[in-house]
Order: C-alpha cells, then structure tokens, then sequence
C-alpha cells in the first residue's frame, strides 16, 4: 500500500477498504444553497458525493464557507434549497434543519466544558447515543466510562482523567474533543479547523493522530484545513471553496499553482506561502 510524507496510508481514489458491502457514497448534497439572514448565498449550488472511509480535506480563503459547508453537512443550518442526503450502515437519511445524529463534529476553539474534568467531558459525548434519565443526571454505567478510559488512551491522555480542562495546553484540550467525538461512536467524524489555534509541533501531531483514529476506527473523515502542505499531505482528497461555490474536487497531487489560483486570490497566496 502507498504512503503518504507521514508514513500514513494512502487511499487511492478508488479503492475503500471500508465496509465494503455498504453504500458507497455516504454524504451527498446536491445543488445546495445556504442562507444567512444578512447574507444570502453562502453556499452557492454545493453539488458533492463523500464516499465512506474518505478522508477529505477542505481548504479555500477565509469566508469561502469552509465552516457552513460542515454545518451544513452536520444539520447544524437549514437549507434553503438544494437536498443533503446520509446514507448509514442501514439506512438513508434525510436532513434538513435538524442536527444528524450519525455525525459527529470537532470545533477550532474545542467547545469543551473548562471547569469540568477531562474524563467527564469525554463522557458528555455518549449523552447523544440515548435519552436515559441517569445519563441526563450524570450518572454513566460502568461500560461508557471504560469507553471513556479506552478513547482517552487512544489520544495519548491517560492518566489525565481527573485533570480540569482549564489546566491542559490547547493541544491537549483538542485531543479531549477528540475523544469526546470518538465516544459519539459515529459514522462520520468532521473537524472545522482542528489545528487553527495550535503551534506547527501540536498541530503536526493532531493530525497524525486524527489520520491514525480514522485508519483504526474506519470512520469517514472530513476535515477544513487552512494550510495547504496539511491538506496534501494528511488527506486523499482536496475540495476547493471559493465564494461559496467548489472550484476543485481532486486529490491532492492535483494540486498545482494553477489550480491553487483558482481557489485563492494572489494575497491570499502570498499570505499562505509566507507561512
């Protein structure tokens, strides 16, 4: 098998490994349009098809919809027109304003309770997976917190499960929303600039661990990116936002001058290039 600079393995375009009985295209959207109440067409005619165990990369300049795109994809806004479909082991599904329980999502500035500990916001992530009362009250049965001990070893913080958030670098507070997002035990797992607030070491090693976990886990994997040596390097895939709308769709050897003008404007590639 090919491997990426990183020692990671390289899907070819079409080749997945990944349940390989399953639908192939897991996340479509098709001729979607995004509105926000003062500013209309954010998303402008988004036509996309992710297949399962994809990891995909979307990069293009600040205010391209880079972000709207995961929430839209998420069910975190509602679509003005257009259809987003996804598609699970066992069913297809629908959505249209209401957030996809089979997805789930990894925030820039972490979104993590502070004053709680690391192992309870881990445990936060399996409230989604049921209704029960006793989870509601915080009370986890025996099988979530050994999940929790299991995803936190995983993302290289054991031993930390006692520490309050507000004490952890940024790297290790990325790595906790990590293993929250693994304990959703999700189909789809998407990080909206995972690695935008942490020094080039940290974000280095987030990577790697997000690319390994997606490896392990066999999860669908789409990430927005704003350096483009990470997106070439960590994904198999590259989509190109400019103004709303894909300018490129192809992997990352694609990438060329060229096309990179396509997507960003001279300043922009100035900007990215003195990096």
């Amino acid at each position: 098998m090919n491997t990426t600079p990183s020692g990671l393995p390289h899907l070819e375009p079409n080749v997945f490994p990944f349940h390989p009985s399953a639908p192939v295209v897991q996340v479509e959207l098709e001729d979607v349009f995004v509105d926000y109440p003062a500013r209309p067409n954010v998303l402008r005619g988004i036509s996309l098809a992710i297949r399962r165990g994809e990891r995909v990369a979307i990069i293009g300049p600040s205010g391209s919809g880079k972000s709207t795109l995961l929430k839209t994809i998420n069910g975190l806004l509602p679509i003005a027109r257009g259809r987003r479909t996804i598609r699970l082991e066992s069913k297809v599904r629908e959505t249209y304003t209401h957030k996809n329980s089979s997805v789930a999502m990894i925030f820039q500035e972490f979104a993590l309770a502070q004053r709680l500990s690391v192992f309870t916001n881990v445990l936060i992530g399996s409230l989604g997976k049921s209704r029960g009362w006793a989870k509601a009250l915080g009370w986890f049965p025996a099988s979530e917190k050994a999940k929790a001990r299991k995803y936190l070893e995983e993302v290289g913080l054991k031993g930390y499960e006692h520490r309050r958030v507000d004490q952890l670098s940024s790297g290790q507070k990325q790595r906790v929303a990590i293993a929250r997002a693994l304990m959703q035990e999700r189909e789809i797992l998407l990080a909206d600039e995972p690695v935008a607030s942490l020094d080039p070491e940290t974000a280095y090693s987030v990577l790697r661990l997000l690319a390994r976990l997606h490896s392990e886990f066999n999860y669908t994997l789409v990430l927005s990116l704003h350096e483009i040596s990470q997106a070439r390097e960590f994904c198999d895939r590259v989509i190109g936002l400019q103004e709303g709308r894909v300018v490129f769709d192809g992997i990352p050897s694609s990438l060329t001058g060229k096309t990179l003008e396509t997507i960003y404007s001279v300043n922009d590639l100035i900007e990215l290039n003195s990096h």
